[in-house]
């Protein structure tokens, strides 16, 4: 499953306007988990079982299975989904110490939790690992505060994101540094309730350095500039995709959002 979002914005415009070019960001961190029908796979050159599709309730029966089955690497390929029940698989991986390894790609919240939990990651060939907003970043960046809607509910996954990076050994500000990288520029609500937040870029694919610093450890190809990341995303996204490549270690102070005018 794909959840696509084209965040482009310049300059003041209209709500309208912005609407013609672009979805939304926020989406992903409340999208329901579905459970569908998927069902992990075999490799049939090993036993490493390859868990795909969103992260959903689907999801997180699979590897609770392979968990209660004692395995301990799982190839996963995914392209996110809900935050809060990625939090709840990253809590399977971590509690079972499962190596994992990324089967094409593993963005959003597959890498924002998924990857962190995981004490061993591995990259195949040409495989596409990025970052963006996130509801720990949001908060500590003080992006959004209590009165904000649906504040309780991302201050829960901001808590949960931070114990999973800190029983990890992982540093949560990296969670901080993806939201940055997205320049967040304004939210849009209907009826008391977010709808989305607009942004700059839609991910943020940072490099070896980055990664070694906030405490992963991952073996593999990690693209080494700025092109090498956009031929992956091209490869899995699509070209247009806006992306921020490398380090974005800074710590901005910024206001709370307000709503597009």
């Amino acid at each position: 499953m794909f959840y696509n979002f084209t965040l482009i914005f310049s300059g003041p415009a209209r709500v309208s306007s912005l609407l013609a070019h672009a979805s939304f960001l926020m989406a992903l961190l409340m999208l329901p988990g579905v459970a569908g029908a998927r069902e992990y796979a075999h490799s049939s050159e090993d036993d490493v079982p390859l868990v795909h599709g969103a992260t959903d309730l689907e999801m997180l029966v699979q590897f609770s299975r392979l968990a209660a089955d004692g395995k301990k690497k799982v190839r996963v390929r995914s392209l996110g989904g809900k935050e809060s029940t990625a939090i709840r698989i990253a809590s399977v991986i971590a509690t079972n110490a499962m190596a994992l390894e990324v089967d094409g790609y593993c963005t959003s919240s597959c890498a924002q939790y998924l990857l962190a939990a995981s004490p061993r990651v591995s990259l195949q060939p040409n495989s596409l690992m990025s970052f963006h907003m996130n509801s720990f970043g949001l908060i500590k960046g003080g992006y959004i505060n209590s009165q904000f809607p649906n504040f309780s509910e991302l201050s829960a996954n901001a808590l949960a994101a931070r114990h999973l990076y800190l029983n990890a050994g992982k540093d949560p500000d990296f969670m901080l540094q993806a939201t940055n990288a997205s320049s967040l520029v304004c939210f849009l609500q209907k009826d008391g309730k977010p709808m989305g937040a607009f942004a700059l870029y839609q991910l943020w694919v940072p490099d070896r350095q980055t990664l070694r610093a906030a405490g992963f450890k991952i073996d593999g190809e990690i693209p080494e500039n700025e092109e090498k990341a956009r031929k992956l995303v091209s490869r899995y996204l699509r070209a247009s995709a806006s992306l921020r490549f490398g380090s974005f270690s800074r710590i901005e102070s910024n206001p709370a959002l307000s709503k597009c005018d």
